[in-house]
């Protein structure tokens, strides 16, 4: 329940243990075109125009990568900005209300980098954002011009290829 989380978050910090929560402010669950499913996003002007992205397209195509679907989940529309002020919201009322210490963002070259330079101001804690891409200056850029700090997604492909993991 809300309480237990609460409970479990100060037993945490009394214990010098932080916490950190896990977000994601690029896309809604697999609800195809039934917005409706989805609240507070719930009319299609909360998302932009349908198209996918494609494997190729991560190298190659970032205005696809940022307002296309991945794995066809509805890809919000944070230029909107009813989407965009209730995302900043929601990040810093729950940082309040639970007392987190850090984040970790998913899919972060999905959604443009202005916005996560106003989602980390919003949240006021540290950011770490996964970046799931081998290549080390299109990773860093998101943390020199956006969040505290990436996952090191450059390693770990660089690990897979020295150790031939598939």
């Amino acid at each position: 329940s809300e309480h237990d989380f609460i409970d479990l978050i100060n037993e945490a910090h009394r214990k010098d243990i932080w916490i950190m929560v896990d977000v994601v402010a690029n896309h809604s669950g697999p609800i195809g075109f039934d917005y409706a499913k989805i609240k507070p996003f719930n009319d299609a002007n909360h998302y932009h125009d349908f198209c996918r992205i494609e494997d190729s397209d991560f190298d190659k195509n970032q205005w696809k990568v940022e307002n296309c679907r991945l794995a066809d989940l509805p890809d919000l529309k944070q230029e909107n900005n009813y989407v965009r002020d209730t995302l900043l919201d929601w990040i810093k009322n729950l940082i309040i209300k639970y007392n987190i210490d850090g984040i970790r963002i998913d899919t972060i070259p999905e959604v443009p980098k202005w916005f996560w330079k106003q989602f980390a101001q919003a949240a006021g804690v540290y950011q770490v954002g996964e970046v799931f891409n081998g290549r080390v200056d299109f990773v860093a850029s998101y943390q020199k011009e956006a969040i505290d700090a990436v996952l090191n997604y450059p390693l770990y492909f660089a690990m897979k290829d020295c150790f031939g993991y598939k």
